[in-house]
């Protein structure tokens, strides 16, 4: 009797085991199942709402200064590329992440001729599009950008100037935040042109710029883009 009943617990012993395997597999089995709904419906969400793309264009930039530096536009590169959620059909949020090659230029600045200041930019547009026809989108909203480099360069001294300045070592604003305003139209095959037009609040050139200048980037802008 006393064998029995060990042989029975141990029967029962088995049984609650394998039970409990089943119902682990089945979990397990459950949770698989769930991680590939979720990544579906994580695939299906990006199809509907969102787009990536590629962005280059050409930046007509200066700056908007005082009476000491009379900037004139130079020409610049802006590439990139950027992320859009569409809320509706007519309204998106577009953030972009660019390189943008700004700055400004002038015949004649203090001692300098043909004198040219390069900044060279890390550009975060964060946008709010709205399309009030079909492929058109207004665009509309803040940047924040942050200087890579910077450069200085003259043809020549004017003759009154007598004394070597190293321009390198002239101090310019780190970073430059600002807003932009524009226009992009985009054909059913995902290719797209747009012109943009941005404005700086900071002064970029800093509080120590050779000679007192001063002036905020400003810039127009056009672009051709692809959306994937």
């Amino acid at each position: 009797m006393k064998s029995f009943l060990i042989f029975f617990s141990m029967l029962l012993l088995s049984a609650q085991t394998l039970l409990a395997q089943d119902q682990d597999s089945t979990k397990i089995e459950k949770a698989g199942q769930d991680a590939e709904q979720a990544i579906d419906k994580a695939e299906e969400f990006a199809q509907k709402n969102l787009d990536f793309g590629a962005r280059v264009g050409l930046n007509f930039s200066t700056l908007n200064s005082n009476e000491v530096f009379n900037a004139d536009p130079k020409t610049g590169l802006s590439l990139g590329l950027f992320t859009r959620y569409r809320f509706s059909k007519s309204l998106s949020a577009k953030l972009e992440l660019l390189y943008s090659m700004m700055g400004a230029r002038d015949d004649e600045f203090s001692i300098f001729k043909d004198y040219t200041i390069n900044l060279n930019y890390l550009a975060i547009p964060i946008l709010a599009e709205f399309m009030p026809v079909n492929n058109l989108r207004v665009e509309l909203g803040p940047y924040f950008s942050v200087l890579l480099s910077s450069r200085q360069s003259f043809g020549e001294l004017l003759p009154e100037g007598t004394v070597r300045v190293n321009t390198s070592k002239d101090a310019v604003s780190s970073v430059d935040v600002g807003f932009a305003a524009g226009l992009t139209y985009e054909f059913p095959s995902g290719f797209g042109l747009g012109a943009r037009y941005t404005q700086g609040f900071a002064n970029a050139l800093g509080k120590n710029f050779f000679g007192g200048a001063s002036g905020a980037n400003s810039s127009f802008q056009i672009a051709g883009y692809y959306t994937f």
